[in-house]
């Protein structure tokens, strides 16, 4: 199937889908005290860590639950590096397969998939290629809950926005019945990360946006084992962790991503004010009538179809 023609006609979206997104509030929508039921998940990424750091929680409380978690990662990471004299692409993709795998035995994903794409350069895909290979996933792996970035690649790396647009797409071209989560950052996360970015730098200038409250469909404020499990998996990233933990402190780097928020796609609230009017969605109606996969593709047909 040619999937550029989905970036290029929002119409074409609206005539494979046939139908309106529905969650099913009994299987893959509810949530049990803190922990959400998502069924089998499909988390894509864009580098070894992303997991851990965005997602940790979620995904360590959805295994636990029973959910079957599959990852997609679309780089090795190789070039995550400070000291590239030290750590040639080739090593550090191999040392960081690693680590991933470790930390996945830690929060209880079953299964890792790759694409084949180079560090620091999925911007530089053509987005009907990135698209399509995430829509054979979403087709193999036949999902209730996709995960992913938003829009704005939370940090505001380029490759995690590239996997933003690729997933969003693939849901909305595929008529996915998943239900598709973005990770987001709230107004009181941001005042905490903010007090430990000039250590960090973790974000890009001008990021983290803010995502209102209500916006929120899944909040996740860690504690106890499951804020264990998810300082253990990043720590598992040690290339990517260590001089972290060093500098910041044991105590100070769990509180900086103890708390997770997602935004569900497919309900009424799901854009957030800053999406609409963000360079990637900014033509996006403010009515909430329509639902939101009718909405993804017609915002970002330009920025797409550009690339």
């Amino acid at each position: 199937m040619n999937y550029d023609r989905y970036l290029l006609d929002p119409g074409s979206v609206r005539r494979a889908r046939g139908h309106r997104h529905r969650v099913d509030q009994s299987s893959s929508g509810a949530q049990i005290g803190n922990r959400p039921r998502l069924g089998t998940v499909l988390a894509v990424w864009a580098h070894p860590d992303d997991e851990s750091f965005v997602a940790g929680g979620l995904l360590a409380a959805a295994s636990d639950a029973g959910s079957r978690i599959v990852c997609l990662t679309a780089t090795r990471g190789e070039r995550g590096t400070a000291d590239p004299a030290r750590w040639h692409t080739s090593r550090l993709a191999r040392t960081r397969t690693r680590e991933l795998a470790a930390a996945q035995a830690v929060l209880g994903i079953d299964e890792q998939r790759w694409l084949p794409f180079e560090d620091g350069a999925c911007h530089t895909i053509a987005p009907g290629h990135g698209m399509a290979l995430v829509a054979q996933a979403i087709a193999d792996v036949r999902p209730d809950t996709i995960v992913t970035f938003g829009p704005d690649g939370l940090t505001g790396h380029t490759d995690h926005q590239a996997v933003s647009r690729w997933t969003s797409h693939a849901w909305a071209a595929r008529g996915s019945s998943a239900r598709l989560l973005w990770a987001a950052i709230t107004a009181d996360t941001k005042r905490r990360m903010a007090k430990v970015e000039s250590v960090a730098k973790a974000f890009y200038p001008g990021y983290p946006t803010v995502t209102p409250d209500h916006s929120v469909a899944i909040r996740l404020d860690l504690t106890g084992d499951l804020l264990d499990r998810k300082f253990s998996a990043i720590r598992a990233h040690a290339t990517q962790s260590a001089s972290l933990v060093h500098r910041m402190g044991e105590d100070g780097f769990r509180r900086w991503w103890a708390t997770e928020s997602y935004i569900d796609v497919g309900s009424g609230a799901a854009i957030a004010p800053h999406h609409r009017t963000s360079p990637l969605i900014r033509t996006i109606p403010s009515h909430r009538t329509r639902i939101q996969r009718d909405r993804l593709t017609s915002p970002w047909r330009n920025q797409c179809s550009t690339r």
